[in-house]
C-alpha cells in the first residue's frame, strides 16, 4: 500500500501590528521534525520587534515539507512631553503645550481633566496639582506624561492703620508680610 501525505501548511500566528518598543511572539501550529525561520531561529516561537516579513519551512517525521509567510508592522510610538514642573501663584495660570515627536498623526490628546484639546491646556490653579495627558496615534500606538504644578500662596501685605500726615513731614512706614514665599521685590 502506498500512502501519500499533502504538504504541509503550517499557519504562522501572532500579532502582526504592533507599536516600538513592544515585542510579538510568532508561532507556529503543529509539531515538526525540523523548523527553520528566516532569522535563523529553530524553535517553535520566534519575537519579533521590527517590520519585515518572517517565513518559516518546516519538515514533518514523515519528510513533507512546508512553509508559509507573513508580514509584520511595527510603527513609531508616540513621544510627547510636557513641561516637568511650574510654580505659580495661587489664581495664576500655566499653559501647558504637548510637544509630541514620532508616532503617525493625527493624534487624540486625553488630558486628566476630560479634555481632549490638541494644541494646549490652560490650568489655573489653586492647590498642588498633577496634570497627565496620554496620546494616541492613528496606529493606536500610546504615550502618557504629567507635569506638577506647584501652587504658592499669594503674599499679603501688612500696611499700619490710616493716619494724617502734614505737608513737608518725613513718615516712616513699617511692613509685614504675612504668607507667600520670600525673598520679595517692593515696588
Amino acid at each position: 500500500t502506498v500512502s501519500v501525505s499533502d504538504s504541509l501548511s503550517p499557519t504562522i500566528q501572532g500579532e502582526l501590528s504592533l507599536c516600538a518598543p513592544d515585542t510579538s511572539i510568532l508561532s507556529i501550529n503543529g509539531q515538526y521534525s525540523s523548523i527553520l525561520w528566516s532569522n535563523g531561529d529553530t524553535t517553535q516561537n520566534i519575537s519579533i520587534d521590527t517590520s519585515g516579513t518572517y517565513s518559516v519551512y518546516v519538515v514533518s517525521a514523515s519528510g513533507c515539507e512546508g512553509s508559509a509567510e507573513v508580514e509584520a508592522e511595527v510603527f513609531s510610538a508616540p513621544q510627547i512631553s510636557l513641561l516637568d514642573s511650574s510654580a505659580i501663584c495661587s489664581g495664576d495660570s500655566v499653559l501647558l503645550v504637548p510637544n509630541i515627536t514620532s508616532g503617525q498623526s493625527s493624534y487624540t490628546l486625553n488630558w486628566n481633566n476630560g479634555e481632549t484639546s490638541v494644541d494646549s491646556l490652560l490650568v489655573i490653579a489653586q492647590e498642588d496639582s498633577i496634570i497627565t495627558l496620554s496620546i494616541i496615534d492613528d496606529n493606536g500606538c500610546i504615550d502618557s506624561t504629567l507635569s506638577f504644578i506647584e501652587v504658592n500662596d499669594n503674599p499679603s501685605l501688612l500696611l499700619p492703620e490710616d493716619f494724617a500726615v502734614c505737608f513737608g513731614d518725613s513718615v516712616n512706614i513699617q511692613s509685614s508680610v504675612s504668607s507667600g514665599n520670600e525673598p520679595f521685590n517692593y515696588n
